[in-house]
């Protein structure tokens, strides 16, 4: 946020930047779903009977 609204200074924009408080929120909830989708797939993979040697 800090950096948005120094570069709306900078850019001569003169109003804060509401947008840039969503950054936030968006990369946290796509950060929960890259978790979501990725455990049940390493849960499968980490099965003792899908551990082989090479």
């Amino acid at each position: 946020m800090a950096v948005g609204t120094w570069y709306s200074v900078v850019t001569g924009a003169g109003s804060v930047p509401w947008a840039a408080l969503l950054v936030a929120p968006a990369v946290y909830a796509s950060c929960l779903l890259a978790a979501a989708t990725a455990l049940p797939l390493l849960g499968r993979s980490v099965r003792p009977g899908e551990l082989r040697y090479v």
